[in-house]
């Protein structure tokens, strides 16, 4: 059952006034009016909804959908009083006069940032599937096998640098950081880039054999998704018509949220797990080998994008969305800015606050899978210090062999 659309578009008006009076208070000729001023704004969009069939498999596909509005008064509905530079007489802007230079609009969209993000962290989920190792050998055997090797060489690993390091591991242990002795830095790299794959694929490998999430054609389907958000905060004046000094101050309190969802089926086990590898990427191979990469990555995400271009190898692709949801609400207040000449700052309101609220979510369907986004520059301090510890000990490991082959 499909649910109507809706296209509502409200509005009050009221019949503004202008007028001028002496200083004494006697007017200086009629008024003037300014009839349909909008007082108040409502506005509610949304197309009806689709039925989509099911196919074989029971799959229901998504289609593009929004709903959209917002509700607020335009202009400030009371009476504005200035004074002329001479201050012999004074103006009255009534009920939405004086206030012809805006209006009200809908929500902005999401920032392309927040897309790249929930894009890229969908992806990245995608070239890194814990099933990849698992579903590469069809026989238990093997994977039971692969799952032996693995924990052994976890278990040698950290037996070795235990014994070498043994205050190092303590301080790595329970104060998150490097130690100080002289082979810490290629261990922690070691354990950073070496150690915990290892343990995620053979933690992949042991859910394989127990779990599978075949279609009834016999495909591994796979869902992966990716979510990014942001909040921001900020002031604005909204001038009048009459004077950019006087206006309106206001507040504004804005959310954007975004969904990636995507659904591929396992087409080729093995080329999906020579691209999670990081083989079959050429760019990102090139770019491992640039001296210093690492620095760039560490203000630009150049490594982690080119390093999902090929996340989808290996998957055919079958249906995904872009979901996203805009939140915005504004409050403001008669105001004069500092400086407005000594008459502007004879004026005055009294009235109601100006108000805006808005909203808006989309849906948009994928036809292929999408490339990976570039997401801007990063920080290059975040508040946990992992990226930090990172760089350090990469530095200390580069500078450490370059001393050494000095001296060789």
């Amino acid at each position: 059952m499909s649910t109507p659309a809706i296209n509502t578009d409200s509005h009050g008006y009221v019949t503004g006034t202008t007028q001028s009076f002496w200083a004494n208070g006697d007017p200086i000729g009629p008024a003037l009016e300014q009839p349909n001023r909008v007082s108040a704004r409502v506005v509610d969009q949304r197309p009806a909804s689709t039925n989509n069939p099911r196919d074989s498999l029971g799959w229901r596909r998504p289609s593009n959908w929004y709903r959209r509005g917002y509700r607020c008064n335009p202009y400030l509905i009371g009476v504005l009083k200035f004074w002329d530079p001479s201050m012999t007489f004074y103006t009255l802007y009534s009920d939405g006069s004086g206030w012809d230079g805006w209006g009200d609009s809908p929500v902005g969209s999401v920032p392309s940032d927040v897309v790249a993000k929930a894009t890229n962290k969908a992806l990245s989920k995608l070239k890194n599937q814990k099933v990849n190792l698992g579903q590469m050998f069809t026989e238990r055997e093997e994977t039971a096998k692969l799952v032996l090797s693995t924990v052994k060489r976890i278990t040698d690993l950290t037996r070795a640098y235990k014994n070498k390091n043994l205050k190092d591991w303590v301080r790595a242990q329970t104060l998150g950081v490097p130690g100080k002795s002289g082979g810490f830095p290629e261990s922690f790299l070691e354990y950073r880039y070496g150690v915990l794959p290892l343990m995620q694929d053979s933690y992949g490998a042991m859910e394989a054999l127990n779990q599978k999430e075949l279609g009834s054609d016999g495909k591994y389907r796979i869902h992966v998704s990716g979510r990014a958000g942001l909040n921001i905060q900020d002031t604005y004046f909204k001038p009048t018509a009459v004077s950019g000094y006087v206006g309106i101050r206001a507040s504004s309190v804005r959310t954007y949220k975004c969904l990636v969802n995507l659904f591929y089926f396992l087409d080729n086990p093995l080329m999906a797990t020579l691209a999670q590898l990081g083989i079959l990427n050429l760019p990102s191979l090139v770019w491992e080998r640039v001296p210093f990469s690492f620095v760039a990555d560490w203000f630009a995400p150049v490594g982690p994008y080119l390093g999902l271009m090929d996340a989808a190898v290996g998957y055919q692709f079958d249906s995904g969305t872009l979901s996203t949801l805009v939140r915005e609400t504004d409050r403001g207040f008669f105001s004069i800015l500092p400086g407005a000449p000594a008459y502007l700052q004879a004026t005055t309101y009294l009235g109601s606050e100006w108000y805006y609220r808005g909203f808006s979510m989309n849906r948009a369907t994928y036809d292929t899978s999408p490339f990976p986004l570039w997401e801007g520059f990063k920080n290059p301090l975040p508040k946990n210090g992992e990226h930090l510890q990172n760089a350090i000990a990469l530095l200390s490991s580069i500078y450490r062999s370059k001393t050494r082959s000095d001296y060789a």
